[in-house]
């Protein structure tokens, strides 16, 4: 390959300009005497911030708390499992708790034992997130339409509001709870 000389100038004139850049790129005579004396000031590396993971939030007890079954089923679904997930500490705490299963007559021939077997596979679930057995009631509804779950209701809440409710009452009127 035989070059012309514009060829050989083009090439001289490309290796010039790359001697210049890298000549430019040098430091500076204060830059190169800090550097030799290991003073020399350099941004330390930044690592991306890791976003923070937010705290789980409190579990916010619904009273009666439902739990959802298909109209013709009486298996627990995966949802219905984490909710009673999420209540089992409260429910633990809890004192009574009452669970209805409930399945539409209107809709369902076997009514009655949909509704049981509802309110008995939410128990289940109920203990065995830990829940004492003894403070769980069982109880059913047929009557009412189209609804096809199981209530969890903590009695013990329901009590709690009524005895705050009381105790206002008692302090608005001067009145004391205490007995001679």
């Amino acid at each position: 390959m035989e070059f012309t000389n514009v060829t050989r100038g083009w090439l001289a004139a490309m290796g010039l300009l790359a001697l210049v850049g890298c000549a430019s790129n040098q430091p500076t005579s204060d830059e190169s005497e800090k550097q030799a004396e290991g003073t020399l000031q350099t941004q330390p590396e930044t690592k991306p911030a890791e976003a923070p993971v937010p705290p789980k939030p409190p579990v916010v007890l619904i009273n009666p708390t439902v739990i959802s079954f298909e109209k013709m089923s009486v298996v627990l679904d995966e949802k219905g499992r984490e909710t009673i997930a999420e209540i089992g500490e409260k429910a633990k705490e809890s004192g009574k708790i009452t669970v209805t299963g409930f399945c539409d007559r209107r809709q369902i021939r076997n009514s009655m034992d949909s509704a049981v077997a509802r309110a008995v596979v939410t128990r289940d679930e109920l203990i065995a997130q830990g829940v004492a057995p003894s403070n769980i009631v069982i109880k059913f509804s047929t009557v009412t339409p189209k609804k096809h779950a199981a209530e969890i209701k903590f009695e013990e809440l329901e009590l709690t509001k009524k005895s705050v409710a009381a105790a206002k009452s008692a302090a608005r009127s001067g009145k004391t709870s205490a007995r001679n």
